[in-house]
């Protein structure tokens, strides 16, 4: 996870290492990101915007992305706690259709609907910049529980100070005027930072 005190920060950094800015110190497996080929940086890192783009169309045609397959749409979704967006439009499950941006769907099914095609993606690195912050702090627990358990043994990078979602991170970075400051496990740098806690306990 990353904590930065700057949201602008937190968006510039995401678009570095998504390879949609110049990057000249990102590194991949100790390779400069410069040296690898746009197709071959999107097979490996998919990122997540902080407002994705929801096009109309029908929930079946939102996952039409390229993945592994490694995970359903059912898992993605229910990894996502977002398998309530079926019962909620009009249609039959996966025929049912989404209108453009969104316009049916709360601020927290938008969300939790990018939230689950990125994570079927199962790209080998996902950059999530602070993906629940419309759901509810229920919602956000499971999500951060599932989170988990989808991305074992893959590299997922979440730029948020939410605590239900840090609390289940391996390893936390706090960067503070664009430097990093600290480093460490949730409980650990709320009770020895004073600016992650404050940073974190505004968060919530």
């Amino acid at each position: 996870g990353i904590v930065c005190d700057d949201a602008l920060t937190a968006d510039d950094i995401c678009d570095r290492l998504g390879g949609y800015l110049d990057a000249e110190k990102v590194l991949i497996a100790n390779a400069p990101l410069q040296s690898f080929t746009r197709d071959s940086i999107r097979s490996a890192i998919f990122s997540q915007e902080k407002e994705p783009a929801i096009l109309s169309g029908t929930i079946n045609s939102h996952f039409d992305v390229p993945a592994t397959k490694r995970l359903s749409i059912d898992e993605a979704l229910m990894a996502a706690s977002a398998m309530d967006i079926l019962d909620s439009l009009d249609g039959d499950g996966y025929s049912a259709e989404v209108v453009e941006r969104g316009r049916t769907l709360s601020g927290g099914q938008r969300q939790r609907l990018s939230l689950a095609r990125s994570l079927y993606v199962d790209a080998p690195i996902l950059i999530l910049d602070d993906p629940t912050s419309a759901v509810d702090a229920h919602t956000e627990a499971r999500i951060a529980a599932r989170l988990r358990e989808v991305r074992n043994h893959q590299t997922t990078i979440i730029f948020t100070t939410s605590p239900l979602i840090l609390d289940h991170t391996d390893r936390i970075i706090l960067l503070v005027n664009g430097y990093v400051k600290n480093t460490g496990r949730h409980q650990d740098l709320l009770t020895t930072d004073g600016t992650y806690r404050d940073l974190v306990v505004r968060g919530e």
